[in-house]
């Protein structure tokens, strides 16, 4: 077995040490009697010291080389470790299930190994009829779910959320803050904040809304198991959906706030996540307690224009707060893996196989497929392309914002009445010719 550098460094200051001391006892008559001089003896000694130190600055810089190469080592096989054992986290003692326990953990396990085979998550949300029928305050998941109706659960796809196809649907998403560790909203004030906006957007039937749509406090072992595979899969929801941020001072310092804004203000498309145009962005915000019109502009010029790179490095800092490291660990992993995954569901092989399906062109086009590659399948009504690309011209917008518009319901906030029939008719007829459909997978 080849000796560690800590047991070679060891052998040879032991070897030095034992020159040294048979240096000092060789011979200790005085010099006159050795024939020798006291000037010599001192000038030997000195150049062993000199030649020892040499040696001992050498093994130093030797031995930092290999500790550095170790730390190396060490941080690959980390890196290479699923999250659970990078945790180093002490083995949890298995619980004692009854058979009811174990047959719904076993359901719930089933369940998420199916999603996580066909690209999806399955999430909960709140019904916006319940919802705006409360009053004061709303319960956390586990007391919501004994009420009629309260309750729905909703699949979301990969491929769907990171297209914007989700985005004028009937899903919001709630980013916010907790106010205290039991307690999100101690006074009220998100509870009204969001009935505001679902009376003032009817398309939004179901809201997510952590505290109300995941278990809380205790959790059984299914809601664990269902509760861990959620977490890891929220970026969905804030990728995906229209989101409403609930914006107070505190929400600029918090990693989950500010990790969910950044999502919220991004489109992906064939070049990966990219920051959204005003006019595309997914997101609403309010401001609550003591935030002003100024947090607004400060949250939207720290996170609208930033890349993932710019986003994984600034989410990475020590003064981003979070409760619980381990999430920031993991969902910085999520951060890390979205742009390439993103590309992936943007693929021209993806465009081809959705168009056949029955996609628009414009539909493909709002939702981030390269416009040259979309123009170029056959089947696109050139002269609607045409029509598009020169209202587009005419408003000064690129051809996916210009297609984008319809597909995120606010066609009327940025076109002219006349304007944007004309785009719904090109629109409408932008299929006409897609010959050969296949029914949507």
């Amino acid at each position: 077995m080849q000796p560690s550098m800590a047991s070679t460094l060891s052998a040879r200051r032991l070897q030095r040490s034992q020159s040294r001391s048979a240096f000092a006892t060789a011979d200790r008559r005085p010099p006159t009697e050795r024939g020798g001089t006291q000037s010599s003896d001192v000038e030997v000694q000195l150049q062993n010291l000199r030649a020892e130190l040499q040696a001992l600055q050498a093994e130093n810089a030797e031995l930092r080389a290999s500790l550095q190469a170790e730390r190396t080592r060490v941080e690959a096989c980390i890196r290479a470790l699923p999250e659970s054992k990078r945790l180093l986290r002490p083995p949890e003692e298995e619980e004692e299930l009854s058979p009811e326990e174990q047959a719904e953990k076993e359901r719930v396990r089933s369940l998420v190994d199916g999603e996580k085979s066909r690209d999806e998550c399955s999430f909960f949300f709140v019904s916006a009829d319940w919802l705006l029928q409360q009053t004061t305050s709303v319960p956390q998941f586990q007391d919501i779910r004994r009420c009629d109706g309260a309750i729905v659960q909703r699949t979301l796809k990969i491929g769907p959320a990171f297209r914007s196809e989700l985005a004028s649907g009937e899903l919001l998403a709630i980013s916010h803050r907790w106010e205290k560790p039991s307690e999100p909203d101690t006074e009220g004030k998100q509870l009204r904040c969001i009935q505001a906006h679902l009376r003032a957007n009817p398309r939004l039937r179901y809201v997510w809304y952590d505290y109300w749509c995941m278990p809380q406090g205790k959790r059984s072992p299914s809601q664990k198991l269902h509760f861990g595979w959620m977490l890891q899969n929220v970026n969905l929801l804030y990728l995906g959906l229209s989101v409403l941020i609930l914006l107070d001072i505190s929400y600029l310092s918090r990693f989950w706030t500010q990790m969910e804004a950044w999502l919220s203000m991004q489109l992906g498309g064939t070049d990966g996540l990219q920051p959204a145009p005003e006019s595309l962005r997914r997101c609403t915000i309010e401001i609550l307690h003591t935030a002003t019109d100024t947090t607004r502009e400060d949250l939207i010029r720290m996170w609208a224009s930033r890349t993932p790179e710019e986003a994984y490095t600034l989410l990475s800092q020590p003064d981003v707060q979070v409760t619980n490291q381990s999430d920031k660990t993991t969902q910085l992993e999520k951060v890390h893996g979205l742009d390439p995954l993103v590309r992936q569901m943007h693929s021209p092989q993806v465009a081809a196989e959705k168009f056949r399906a029955g996609s628009t062109w414009a539909e493909l086009v709002g939702g981030g497929f390269s416009p040259a590659t979309v123009r170029a399948m056959e089947g696109v009504d050139e002269v609607a392309w045409d029509d598009v690309a020169a209202l587009a011209s005419k408003l000064g917008m690129g051809m996916r914002e210009i297609c984008s518009l319809p597909m995120l319901d606010c066609s009327s906030k940025q076109l002219s009445a006349t304007d944007a029939r004309a785009l719904a008719g090109i629109v409408a007829a932008s299929g006409s010719d897609n010959v050969g459909k296949e029914s949507s997978p």
